[in-house]
Parts: structure tokens; C-alpha cells; sequence
């Protein structure tokens, strides 16, 4: 039964998509989990940071979580690493046993040590040993004695000079054995060590360490210099914990699963596809998985276990890392050497798989270098798969070639999406080409969607070209109708001009110069000219000036040589007189004072009147 622990209460866990434990040699167990959440999983809501998984007697402690409905990415870490936040505050000197040791550590912590002592020495002597975490100090010291050890169900710590025997067991390609992996490292061979000793370093003598005969050259360690140190015999056993071989690991990927294996336990593999090989070596790491029932073991890390200080421990993952990045380089190397000097080309790569959350990366990198060219190129290749929840694959692409006449940088990436039957694309691109006369900066956007027979498209792209006597910018934009909307700057020591929809000037605008052109202004508030406006180019010809919009009723027109006014309630003076070419035509100081000319048709008297309002004041009758 698995279970989380709440409030002294444990529910079930069901509904396990994914299961995965590592059970390490001399380490603690790494748990990860996929858990959907469905009406009868009781235990969801409770799988939080720090709450308690509960399998199979271990207790798991939650150390990250990752959510999208309906399901948690659960990380857990075996509460022995707890033991990492207890103080163990004492300084030790003199001689204890281990059974001293073990129970003074482990004393107050809930955990309890199975030590069998047989191979072990009695005693260890130390100097000020002690005052940190009580994990990093039961890590030194089964170092220290050069014991094993494995985390047992109930809190108990199996600790012994061997944790299993040799049964026998055999792994063989094409049986049981369905493929191999090997790992070695040589980058901490250590042959040759030199220490100094006894009371102000008066004695020196250098140990030899027993493989050194398969190295064609000596390979010194650090050099120790202990004061403390009195005798030969106790200089070659500091000594000896220094020497360093090859290390060397296997992967096992094996068909027998579900059977029972033991931490430390001897295994003969005879694998024929690497050069028939056959060694024995001990399980050092055993990965179970989960199998829609139950945690099945389907491989095993075998090798020899090398004994190591705690700090030499959390260096090891950066230095594998390093060793295989030397590796590759040192393998390519030798490949450039082969095309006698006309091309060399370096290439890497790298894959990586997150099993909880379904997604594969892989990773490029490329150097290629002619006499005419340099290329350097990048990609990453990102695959996320979730039936449920849809997929996405994305490509990303970057790439720098250089010769003696250009120099051409491109960024580009491709984004494919399918979510409930629709299916999205969306590339990119970005490139710069420098040349000795010009820059080239271009920028793509491509989108499609697609559901059913309904596609639609849609683009979009900026540039700007820079030379010695002229600069261009364009915008330029393709919607899913195929209508293409594009802007424009062209600037050259004479003139700079825009080509745009719209122009929108948001501030002052100060003008030195003339405005001219053949287009409409629209202006929506107030225009202010300093002395003359002028209309139109010549005094014949048709002029306006209309108020209340294109269809005003009242506008100033100027026809050839007349301008009328006209107005639905007429034309009105207010205040001041009307003059006609220079005379006073009319002077009134009341309000509401006009003309009214009744025409000059047959019967209409010819006559100006002078009316206030509509009172008649007189009248002025005209006769020929």
C-alpha cells in the first residue's frame, strides 16, 4: 500500500500513472511519482511540500511539486536526509569503536544502526572530528572505516564491510541482458603519493599505489603534510586513501523484471556485442519502476565501489559532466586531424528526458572551420507528449557564418502545437548580414491554424537596410484574408519619406519650411495661421470654405472674381459698419437692424428696405 501521511492519518494513493525509485549503495533513495487526480484518491490533496509518502515501510519526504490539472509531478527525497538538518555539536579525540560512533550519531534521531563489524577494525582514532550534520558526518565515517550500508524499512541503517555475497547471478546478452551501457572516468587517477611527517615534517617517503604499473606515467596526488603522522606504516595507510584508479560503471538493462536484487550483491554479465565482454562487478544502484501494480526492478548500475569524502561526493555529478564534455572534444579532435588540415568540425550532443513530465530535449552544437569560412551552429530540439493534454514540439535554430567579405547571423525557432484537433504552427526568424558597404536586419513571423478543412494564415515581417548614404525601414503584415498592410521609411541625406495608412505624431510637431503636398489635412481642433492663408493658385477657378462639415449650409465661395457669402438665416454684421470700397454702407447701433432688397422683378417696386425685426422703418425704392 502506498499512503501520505496527514495530521497522523494516512490515505491511499491511487491512480499512480508513473512511479520511479532509486536505491543507491552508501546514498538516499530518490522517489518521483505521477498522480492523477480522480474522486477516489483520497491522498491528492494532501500531496504537498514536506508531507510524508509512505512506501513499503520508507518514508519519503515531498520535495518539490509540479501541477497542472489533473495531474502532480511529485520529487521526493528518503527522510534520512532529514538527518542533514540535525546538529551533531561535539568534538571527538581519541580512540572509539565504530558501534560508539554509530550510536553517538544516531542517538535522538529516530534511527538505528545494524552494524556487523566482522572485516572492520576495531578502533579509529580521531582528531576534532565532528561539529556538523549528522549526515555528512555518518557519510565520512563509513568512509573513513570503508564499510557499506543500505537504508532498511523502520528507520534501520544495515551497515556492513559488505552488504551481499556472490550468488551466482549472471547477466548475458540475448537472455537476460537486453543492453549495456558503460561509463568510465580517469580523470582522478591518483598512482604516486608523497607524505610528509612526524614532528616539524622531518620525514618524507612517497607510496606507490598497486596499479600503477598499468599507467605509462606517474600521477601525484596532493601531497600531505601531518605532523601527527609518527610512523611509516600509519603514512601508507593515510596514503592509501588517496590512491585513485579508473572508475568504471555499468548500466544493465535487464529483461528479468520484477526479480529481487541486493545492494552490493556480485554479478557476472558476459555481454558479446563489446567485445565479448565478461567482468564481475557489484550492484551499485538498483532502479525500479512502476508496473500498473507494484515497483518492478528494469535496471541496475554495477561497478566497484570507491570509497570517498563527503565533499569529494557533491563534486561528483560536476565532474562527470566535465569528463564527458572532454571526451567528446578529445574524440572529435582526433576525427578533424584525419581531413589533413582542410576542414576541421566539431560537433556535440546532448539528450535529455524528463520522464515525469513527459518532455525529451536534444541539444546540437557544431564549429566548422575552412580556410574560407567559420560556421558555428546551435539547435535544441524540445518534444512534450501528453495524451490527455495535448503535444507540442518546438525547434530552435541559431547559426553565425563568417568570411573575409560577410558576416551572417540567423535566430530561428518553430513552434507545432496540437490541442483538441487543432493544429498550430508558428515559426520566427531573425537575421543580420553585415557586409562592408551595408547591414541587413530582417525579422519573419509565420502562423497557421488549422482545424478541419478551416486554414487559416497569417505573416509578418520587419526590415531595415543600412548603407553609407541611405537607411530603409519596413513593416510589412499579411492577414489570414491575404490583405497585406505595409509601412515604409526611406531616409537619404536629401529627403526622408514615410509611406504608412496612418502617421500618428503624438507631441509638438515644429515645421522650418515649407508643407506641401496634394492631400487632405483633417484637423479636429483649433488652426492657428501667423499671417496670410492662402487659397488656390491663380484668382479664377472655384474656392470654399465651408462650415458644419463636407455638406455645410453656410460656406464662404469665391468664384472667379465674385465671393458670395450664404447662410440658411442669412448673413448677419452684429456690430460695425459694412463697407463697400471704402464708404460706409450701413451704420446701426441697433439690435436686430437690416436690409431687405425685394428684388427688382415686374411688380416688386425695386425697393431696400430698413426694417428692425420686423418692424419697417422705410424703405429706399431704386428706378432707372
Amino acid at each position: 500500500m502506498f499512503s501520505v501521511l496527514h495530521q497522523g492519518i494516512e490515505y491511499p494513493i491511487n491512480h499512480i500513472q508513473a512511479m520511479r525509485r532509486d536505491l543507491e549503495l552508501n546514498a538516499a533513495h530518490d522517489l518521483n511519482m505521477i498522480i492523477v487526480n480522480r474522486d477516489n484518491n483520497p491522498a491528492y490533496p494532501y500531496l504537498q511540500e514536506e508531507s510524508i509518502i509512505k512506501i513499503k515501510g520508507h518514508e519519503y519526504r515531498i520535495k518539490k511539486v509540479s501541477e497542472k490539472a489533473p495531474y502532480k509531478n511529485i520529487s521526493a527525497l528518503h527522510t534520512i536526509t532529514d538527518l542533514v538538518g540535525i546538529p551533531f555539536n561535539q568534538k571527538l579525540k581519541g580512540s572509539y569503536t565504530p558501534s560508539e560512533l554509530f550510536s553517538m550519531l544516531l542517538n535522538g534521531t529516530g534511527w538505528t544502526a545494524h552494524f556487523d563489524s566482522a572485516g572492520v577494525d576495531a578502533s579509529i582514532e580521531l582528531v576534532d572530528w565532528g561539529r556538523n550534520n549528522v549526515w555528512k558526518l555518518l557519510l565520512e565515517l563509513c568512509n573513513k572505516l570503508r564499510v557499506q550500508f543500505e537504508i532498511l524499512p523502520c528507520k534501520i541503517l544495515n551497515i556492513k564491510k559488505s552488504l551481499s555475497a556472490d550468488y551466482g547471478r549472471q547477466f548475458r546478452y540475448a537472455y537476460n541482458l537486453r543492453n549495456i551501457t558503460k561509463d568510465s572516468t580517469s580523470t582522478d587517477i591518483v598512482t604516486h603519493v608523497i607524505v610528509n611527517f612526524d614532528e616539524e615534517l622531518k620525514q618524507s617517503e612517497t607510496f606507490v599505489s598497486p596499479t600503477a604499473g598499468n599507467y605509462d606515467r606517474q600521477i601525484y596526488g596532493d601531497i600531505i603534510n601531518d605532523e601527527r603522522i609518527k610512523t611509516s606504516d600509519a603514512a601508507y595507510k593515510r596514503a592509501k586513501d588517496k590512491f585513485r584508479d579508473i572508475e568504471i560503471s555499468y548500466d544493465l538493462d535487464i529483461a528479468e523484471l520484477g526479480e529481487s536484487y541486493e545492494l552490493g550483491e556480485t554479478i557476472h554479465t558476459i555481454y558479446e556485442p563489446m567485445n565479448d565482454l565478461s567482468i564481475v562487478t557489484n550492484i551499485l544502484k538498483i532502479r525500479e519502476e512502476w508496473d500498473g501494480e507494484d515497483l518492478v526492478a528494469t535496471s541496475v548500475t554495477v561497478g566497484n565501489y570507491v570509497f570517498k569524502t563527503a565533499e569529494e561526493i557533491l563534486q561528483d555529478q560536476i565532474k562527470d559532466t566535465e569528463s564527458n564534455v572532454n571526451d567528446n572534444i578529445e574524440k572529435t579532435a582526433e576525427k578533424t586531424t584525419e581531413v589533413i588540415r582542410k576542414e576541421y568540425k566539431l560537433e556535440l550532443s546532448e539528450t535529455v528526458t524528463d520522464l515525469e513530465k513527459n518532455i525529451t530535449t536534444e541539444y546540437t552544437a557544431m564549429i566548422s572551420l575552412t580556410a574560407r569560412e567559420l560556421k558555428t551552429e546551435m539547435t535544441q530540439h524540445v518534444t512534450t507528449i501528453n495524451n490527455n493534454m495535448g503535444s507540442m514540439e518546438a525547434r530552435f535554430n541559431s547559426s553565425i557564418s563568417q568570411t573575409a567579405s560577410q558576416i551572417r547571423a540567423e535566430v530561428s525557432s518553430e513552434v507545432t502545437s496540437i490541442n483538441n484537433n487543432i493544429y498550430n504552427v508558428r515559426q520566427d526568424v531573425s537575421n543580420l548580414s553585415i557586409t562592408a558597404n551595408s547591414i541587413q536586419s530582417t525579422v519573419t513571423s509565420h502562423t497557421s491554424s488549422i482545424n478541419g478543412l478551416n486554414t487559416q494564415m497569417s505573416s509578418a515581417q520587419s526590415s531595415i537596410t543600412q548603407m553609407s548614404n541611405q537607411i530603409t525601414q519596413k513593416v510589412s503584415y499579411t492577414d489570414y484574408n491575404g490583405s497585406t498592410i505595409i509601412s515604409k521609411i526611406n531616409q537619404d541625406p536629401y529627403s526622408v519619406t514615410i509611406d504608412a495608412q496612418k502617421i500618428n505624431l503624438n507631441g509638438a510637431v515644429i515645421v522650418s519650411g515649407d508643407i506641401s503636398g496634394a492631400t487632405n489635412i483633417n484637423v479636429s481642433k483649433n488652426i492657428t495661421v501667423g499671417e496670410t492663408l492662402h487659397i488656390g493658385q491663380s484668382w479664377t477657378g472655384n474656392y470654399n470654405i465651408k462650415f458644419g462639415g463636407e455638406y455645410g449650409a453656410m460656406q464662404i465661395k469665391a468664384q472667379d472674381d465674385m465671393i458670395s457669402l450664404s447662410a440658411n438665416s442669412g448673413v448677419k454684421i452684429p456690430h460695425g459698419p459694412l463697407w463697400i470700397e471704402n464708404n460706409s454702407a450701413v451704420t446701426s447701433s441697433v439690435v436686430g437692424m437690416n436690409l431687405v432688397w425685394n428684388g427688382s422683378q415686374a411688380g416688386a417696386g425695386g425697393r431696400l428696405y430698413v426694417r428692425s425685426y420686423s418692424s419697417e422703418i422705410g424703405y429706399l425704392e431704386l428706378k432707372k
